[in-house]
């Protein structure tokens, strides 16, 4: 695994990188393209027009409607993952982001969380193309003429305004699917429980308050990766709270006769998953707090 980014002489650097990041969130619920990433070293598999993306595809088209191409001369389509270790305006920061440590439980994966079950962001994808191609959508977008490859474009879309039978047809197919409801079920399963409620109770919040005795089997370099691990864990919920609450700001923002259905349907399901990440945030503060109360205190012997 290689971590990259912009080296730091490339002209306007870290507003680039922020374009490209924007850039290439709309393209996040498209479809991956094994095709597409076979075609990156074999041309006879290249297809024009696609829709879908594959990885380092993805990197590289952000990065060039970013205006900051990473390999001039190359198409982002021809960039295959190992080729954005040649590019000259991006450096290799594994070794100051990453470190080797020690740790007194089995290594947890991001894609194996110990169950046969889907992951929220993964269902969230795959129900959304499903509803972008669900038939109803498609017609509706084809009476006014346009296209899109995400749910992201196809929010551009009822941002204009313009059509009230495609934000109806939108609206009925996230419905249909139950969309709200299955989102936060999905979501309250993924941290082992059944009710939001039973996050206020002692038992789930115990979880978050290791004892005396845990903490001292605890060695430093398992100590400090139980605290990084909390401090990553709160800026993820911080960051999930600002991603949500910028989404109810544009949503209200473009909201009018011919996106309201859709609209308010997605807001009202964003303020039950604040409150879950404000109350999942306080258990790691709580936790984080704990730990390095624990690690000032081995410093001071």
């Amino acid at each position: 695994m290689k971590l990259l980014r912009l080296n730091l002489d490339v002209v306007g650097g870290p507003s680039r990188a922020q374009s490209a990041a924007n850039r290439g969130h709309q393209y996040f619920s498209r479809d991956y393209s094994l095709s597409g990433a076979i075609g990156a070293r074999i041309a006879a598999f290249r297809k024009k027009g696609r829709g879908d993306l594959f990885c380092s595809e993805l990197v590289a088209q952000a990065y060039e409607e970013a205006k900051c191409p990473l390999l001039p001369g190359k198409t982002p389509g021809e960039i295959a993952p190992g080729d954005l270790l040649k590019s000259d305006i991006l450096r290799d920061v594994t070794d100051l982001a990453l470190r080797a440590v020690r740790i007194d439980s089995p290594l947890m994966y991001y894609l194996d969380d110990g169950s046969h079950f889907e992951r929220t962001a993964h269902w969230e994808v795959r129900t959304k193309i499903k509803i972008l191609q669900s038939e109803p959508v498609q017609r509706e977008l084809a009476a006014l003429g346009v296209s899109a490859q995400s749910f992201y474009e196809l929010e551009k879309e009822l941002r204009n305004d313009k059509s009230p039978g495609l934000d109806r047809a939108v609206h009925d197919e996230l419905v249909r699917h139950d969309f709200c409801r299955e989102y936060m079920r999905r979501t309250l399963a993924s941290i082992g429980v059944a009710d939001a409620r039973e996050i206020a109770e002692p038992v789930f919040a115990a979880r978050f308050e290791p004892s005396e005795e845990q903490l001292a089997r605890m060695d430093t370099d398992s100590l400090n990766f139980h605290k990084q691990d909390a401090e990553s864990s709160i800026i993820s919920l911080q960051n999930d709270a600002i991603s949500r609450t910028a989404d109810i700001q544009t949503w209200a923002r473009y909201r009018g006769s011919g996106n309201s259905r859709t609209f308010d349907y997605l807001a009202a399901m964003q303020q039950p998953l604040l409150d879950l990440s404000a109350r999942l945030l306080g258990l790691f503060q709580k936790e984080n707090d704990c730990l390095a109360a624990e690690q000032r205190k081995r410093a001071a012997q």
